[in-house]
């Protein structure tokens, strides 16, 4: 039988596993989801038994797509605007858990990661990507901003290239710009490349992060796009002006 929960949470040999379960909608993050997430981190915060914490996705095509960008609007047509409020102070809330959890925690971005599904994975110790995995902030499309963190996390991401770049991570929060393995790799965004996520996935729940990094982490194949574009990106993204930038 089908598990109907948008989240499935469960303890698999000394690791909390938090299962994405909402194919359908991309697993677009719902209060109902936050609000479970939550509460599992919570309850393994200080259970000896969780060592480790793995996110992943039941879903074929995405992590996380975001945040219910359509539950937000519909509240908002509807004047329920507190409603609204709480939802995305649950959401930051549950972002600065993440970065604060005391314990390791891996998201397996196994697909599409935009918005708050990049709050929910780059705020943790290890974000492993495939080559499913495309990531973005595209708020600025819909008249919103680079929000969950991600424009203090971009800016300060390292990566192989060896340096942060501000101008990279405001480059990216205003386009949107979609990020492959590569790029998230070398812009420190992401911090392994598995070739499996399956195997790496059971790897982790049967040998531990450790073991399981050791055997399937490896290099994505191709440079990063991003290597052909970081100099006119730093130069252009330099100024502090939209009109200077453009």
């Amino acid at each position: 039988m089908t598990n109907a929960s948008p989240i499935v949470s469960s303890i698999r040999n000394h690791t909390g596993v938090i299962e994405l379960n909402r194919p359908k909608a991309l697993n677009s993050l719902t209060p109902e989801m936050v609000e479970l997430i939550a509460a599992s981190l919570a309850q393994w915060r200080e259970n000896d038994e969780v060592e480790q914490v793995l996110f992943l996705s039941a879903s074929p095509k995405a992590y996380c797509a975001g945040g219910d960008v359509r539950y937000a609007r519909e509240r908002v047509l509807e004047g329920k605007l507190g409603e609204v409020d709480t939802f995305f102070a649950d959401e930051y809330t549950l972002n600065g858990d993440i970065a604060e959890y005391p314990k390791p925690v891996i998201a397996l971005i196994d697909g599409i990661a935009m918005g708050g599904g990049l709050g929910i994975s780059t705020h943790g110790s290890h974000r492993v990507v495939t080559d499913k995995t495309f990531a973005s902030m595209p708020e600025m499309n819909i008249g919103y901003v680079t929000d969950v963190g991600m424009a203090y996390a971009a800016q300060r991401a390292v990566g192989t290239r060896g340096k942060a770049s501000p101008e990279l991570a405001k480059f990216w929060g205003i386009t949107g710009y979609r990020m492959y393995a590569a790029d998230l790799l070398w812009s420190g965004l992401a911090t392994h490349y598995v070739a499996d996520a399956e195997a790496f996935a059971h790897a982790v729940i049967e040998q531990g992060m450790a073991a399981a990094l050791t055997q399937h982490a490896t290099e994505p194949a191709g440079e990063p796009a991003l290597i052909e574009l970081i100099d006119s990106i730093e130069d252009a993204f330099s100024h502090e002006t939209w009109q200077d930038i453009t």
